[in-house]
Formats: C-alpha cells, structure tokens, sequence
C-alpha cells in the first residue's frame, strides 16, 4: 500500500496460507476478517480460495462452529463451496468431534479426491459408520484407485483403530484380514493403531502403577 499498489486477492491468499503453513491459524483468521470488515477489501474476500483458507484454518483450531460459520457466510456473498471447502468443513467437524456432521458433508461431495477421501474415511469411521467405511477401501484397492497405496495403508490403520476402539472386533479381524490379503505388510503405524485401538498404553501404565504401588507395600531388606 506504500507504493499505492493495491493487494488483490492472490495477495491475500498466499499471505492467509503463509500463516496456516506457519502454524499460525488464528492470525490466518484474524487477517482475513479484518479483510472482510474493511469496505476497501471487502470484495475481494468473496472468493472460494480464501474462504477455503479460512475454514481449514477454523478447523486447526478446533472451532467446527466457527468454520459453518465461514461457510453460512460465503453462502450469502454467492460464493459457491467446492470439494476444498466442504473437506475443509469435515476437518473442522471431525477436529470439534461432530462426526456424524462430517460423514453427512463427505456424502455431499460428488467426485472426492484423494485427500476427500481420506478425511471422510476418518470421518466415516469415527461415525461408526463401518459398513460404508469397508465399502470405501474396498473400492478404493479394487475399483477407483483414487488413493495411493500409502493412503490406502492409512485408511486400513484408521479403520482398524476405530473398529477396535468400539468394540467392533469383527470388523478389525476383517479389516487386518484385508490388508494382508491385498498384500500390505503391517507397519509399525499399524501396530500403533491396534495398540491405541485396545487403549494397551493406559493398561500398561495402570499395569506398572500397580507393581509400584506393591513395591512400596512390600517391606524393605532387613525388616523381616
């Protein structure tokens, strides 16, 4: 503004994710409506890139009210969401634990790309929607080949994890099942998934609790 060049949109776009990409969401958001309450840069904030911004940096904070919000807002400046926005809107619903919220958004989306897919997998999952959620990788390592074979890896750790979380024990049998049949050899991540899934790290702590608290009953040497 000192050299009487005007910022565009473009400007305030790469500024917005120059912030998100710094791990630094609530400037992100604090820019960009400062942006939407100035009557000079107002109009250029009624863009699907910078609402898209907004929102995923809405859903780093954990706000999934604030994000609708986003949305509600863009709605009403004639501001058509994409598959972008609505994948943002799931992050933001699965980080405000709104899961139902976020499996109903991913079915809106009509042709999902990878990084879609991969959210609403999750979000499928922790909506103990699991029917829908095995119908997705399955087609995913047989049929549309959207994901790559690392992403569909991670969908089988999520969906294993979650199974296991609410004691769908059939589905984590099928699921490990699955994965070694597609050939996929079980990584450490894995491994990790089942562990939290079976929630092995609080027994193992409640465990060594237990043997301490023992110890220190026990009489010491020389005592007897």
């Amino acid at each position: 503004e000192t050299t009487r060049v005007s910022p565009d949109s473009m400007t305030y776009g790469l500024l917005m994710k120059g912030l998100l990409r710094a791990n630094k969401p609530g400037p992100c958001l604090t820019f960009f409506e400062s942006a939407c309450s100035d009557e000079r840069t107002v109009a250029l904030t009624e863009n699907v890139q910078l609402y898209t911004t907004a929102i995923s940096a809405a859903a780093a904070l954990g706000d999934h009210e604030r994000a609708l919000d986003l949305v509600s807002r863009m709605n009403q400046a004639g501001v058509r969401p994409n598959k972008r926005t609505l994948t943002a809107l799931m992050g933001a619903c699965i980080a405000g634990r709104k899961f139902e919220s976020a499996a109903e958004i991913f079915s809106k989306i009509k042709t999902p790309d990878s990084h879609a897919i991969s959210v609403g997998l999750q979000a499928l999952c922790m909506s103990g929607k699991f029917d829908a959620a095995v119908e997705l990788i399955t087609d995913q390592r047989s049929g549309q080949k959207t994901l790559s074979g690392k992403q569909v890896m991670s969908g089988f750790n999520i969906l294993l994890q979650s199974a296991l979380e609410s004691g769908e024990y059939d589905i984590a049998r099928e699921t490990l099942t699955s994965l070694l049949q597609a050939g996929y050899i079980p990584s450490k991540f894995t491994f990790k998934a089942m562990s939290e899934g079976l929630n092995l790290h609080r027994d193992m702590a409640r465990t060594a609790a237990l043997v301490k608290a023992r110890q220190q009953s026990l009489p010491s040497e020389g005592t007897f």
